[in-house]
């Protein structure tokens, strides 16, 4: 027996396959014949077909390897291999996930929620889960939907094509899942379940001074003005609007006192290098990445909105 086999690209005739499938050749008897045809077979151009080259296989996987042959010739759906028996460490974050490219990857629901994408699988055995959805729809996507909306759900099964039992389009919803390892019993049906957890990323340490005044270290941090009026400073980035006076000053902090001394004042772009100061009433963020400019821009007073009675809403006081 080997252990795994290479196969190199062949050729075999619409006949040839045809004759193959009519007598019921299985396993490593049609791969011999369709092997075998690739020399003796007819070489005519026209009629020949080309499958896209196979990986190799463990001996043994013929029946596989054969279905696999198959349904590239004939343009069908197919389904990964090998199948998944364990999560995927670092699964992409797919908006549509498709077979077999997205395997294993994860994406996010209507709702906000993030499922795993398994092709050509069933929800686990054993589980007892209940059927909480049954329709059928014309979109994987909308079957999500359907899920998301039932709040039993927490994983479905999506009919992507007619199998041999259901429909094409038929979307089941469960009130139970997860991981599986559970194989479909054709190419017909996508699994998906729902994560408890948000995807991740590392956290990016930045070696910044904390309580710093000035830019890079003050970047996204708050300062406070002699007055008490509370700052949030934006390095690199300016508001860009209609400025209704300007200035020079020292620094970023200076333009910053100058802004909480204004009435009127909201924020202030400051231009390092002619050491300028805009002065505005906008009370919106920066939206303009600019390099030559930093920004402070006020979030108001400390206190300056206090609870009602009822603790439904607020009113604003005097911050003086």
């Amino acid at each position: 027996a080997y252990s795994s086999l290479a196969l190199s690209p062949f050729l075999c005739t619409e006949k040839h396959l045809l004759h193959s499938k009519m007598a019921g050749i299985s396993g490593f008897a049609l791969f011999s014949f369709l092997l075998a045809a690739s020399v003796q077979g007819d070489q005519s151009q026209d009629n020949r077909i080309l499958p896209k080259e196979i990986p190799p296989h463990k001996a043994g996987d013929w029946q596989i390897l054969t279905q696999e042959v198959l349904s590239q010739q004939a343009g069908v759906r197919s389904c990964p291999y090998p199948f998944l028996t364990d999560e995927k460490p670092s699964p992409r974050q797919i908006v549509d996930p498709v077979c077999p490219e997205n395997d294993g990857d994860i994406f996010q629901g209507a709702n906000g929620s993030w499922y795993r994408f398994q092709c050509c699988a069933h929800l686990p055995t054993g589980q007892g889960a209940k059927a909480v959805v049954n329709s059928v729809v014309p979109t994987f996507r909308e079957c999500e939907a359907l899920c998301a909306l039932e709040a039993a759900c927490v994983s479905f099964v999506y009919s992507a094509i007619k199998g041999s039992v259901d429909p094409q389009g038929l979307c089941k919803g469960y009130d139970a899942g997860g991981f599986t390892t559970t194989k479909c019993g054709d190419n017909s049906h996508d699994y998906s379940h729902l994560l408890l957890d948000p995807p991740t990323r590392p956290v990016v340490i930045k070696n910044r001074k904390r309580c710093a005044t000035e830019c890079p270290d003050a970047d996204g941090q708050i300062q406070t003005a002699r007055n008490g009026e509370i700052f949030h400073v934006d390095c690199g980035r300016r508001h860009g609007t209609e400025f209704f006076y300007r200035d020079t000053q020292a620094s970023l902090s200076d333009c910053l006192a100058a802004c909480a001394a204004m009435t009127s004042c909201r924020n202030a772009d400051y231009q390092r290098m002619t050491r300028t100061c805009f002065y505005s009433t906008n009370e919106g963020p920066p939206i303009i990445d600019d390099a030559a400019f930093d920004s402070v821009r006020s979030v108001g007073f400390p206190g300056q909105c206090v609870p009602e009675p009822d603790c439904l809403t607020c009113k604003c006081v005097n911050p003086g």
